[in-house]
């Protein structure tokens, strides 16, 4: 962190007009736990959308969710729920008021063609607690300003080396090619090797999934990732769809290797 961060003395005495001292380590830990749920997603060696992190002693959750411009069908937005795993509360400073921390909810907008670059929405970056009717309620028109720190730090995370944008850009392509509900095992057999090999026969890849999500609930007893001879039989001869040669060559590779 640096010297702008909520964690340095900076700015401690503009919060402790309106926050109890207790309250300074809660704001402390959802800072580093904005940036630490960024830094996580963008670094995860499997592109999971949902993940746990720790920040100090204590550990958070963190759900993202990819939004797609549907006018390019591109990437548009990253949006963040993040969560304490144990109690947080706010108080006020007297300590009259509390509220309970329940979710951090904060958006990372892809802004830019020829600069590139990722931005913090500020109009969506909200903590959600158990009563919005007290504490924070009465900071209705000067919660961006109370918050900004937090705005500043986690936006210049987003931007600080200069493959942030392209490692953004693969991660959540990655996450793509993951997801699916039809193929069971390929979370066994995910890796760098199986996602250059799906990156590399993309066209064919989603051909394929596209087919076996249509008809997985006759796939029951079949893997439709690296079926058996009789897998592919009821691939081939029940449901008319085609085994992609580049995954049986994948496999066969993983198996003689």
């Amino acid at each position: 962190m640096n010297d702008e961060s909520l964690i340095s003395t900076k700015y401690a005495a503009d919060y402790a007009r309106f926050f109890h001292a207790d309250s300074l380590n809660v704001l402390k830990s959802i800072e580093v736990a904005m940036n630490s749920a960024v830094e996580t997603f963008f670094t995860l060696s499997n592109p999971f959308n949902v993940f746990a992190f720790q920040v100090f002693e204590e550990f958070w959750s963190c759900q993202v969710e990819v939004i797609i411009n549907p006018l390019d069908a591109k990437l548009a937005k990253l949006k963040f729920m993040v969560k304490p795993l144990v109690e947080k509360r706010l108080y006020n400073i007297t300590k009259e008021l509390s509220e309970k921390v329940l979710t951090l909810e904060f958006a990372v907008s892809k802004k830019g063609l020829k600069v590139k670059q990722y931005m913090l929405d500020s109009g969506s970056f909200w903590i959600h607690t158990n009563d919005e009717k007290i504490l924070f309620g009465n900071f209705a028109t000067i919660r961006t300003e109370l918050l900004r720190p937090l705005l500043e730090v986690t936006t210049t995370t987003l931007n600080s080396s200069n493959d942030r944008f392209e490692s953004i850009e693969r991660h959540v392509n990655a996450f793509f090619y993951y997801q699916s509900t039809a193929f069971v095992n390929l979370k066994k057999v995910f890796n760098k090797d199986f996602l250059k090999v799906l990156r590399s026969n993309e066209l064919d890849w989603f051909e394929y999934r596209n087919k076996v999500e249509e008809k997985q609930h006759l796939l029951a007893a079949v893997d439709p990732l690296n079926p058996d001879e009789y897998g592919l039989n009821v691939l081939h001869m029940v449901m008319g769809i085609d085994y992609p040669d580049f995954l049986k060559w994948h496999f066969q590779r993983m198996a003689n290797s």
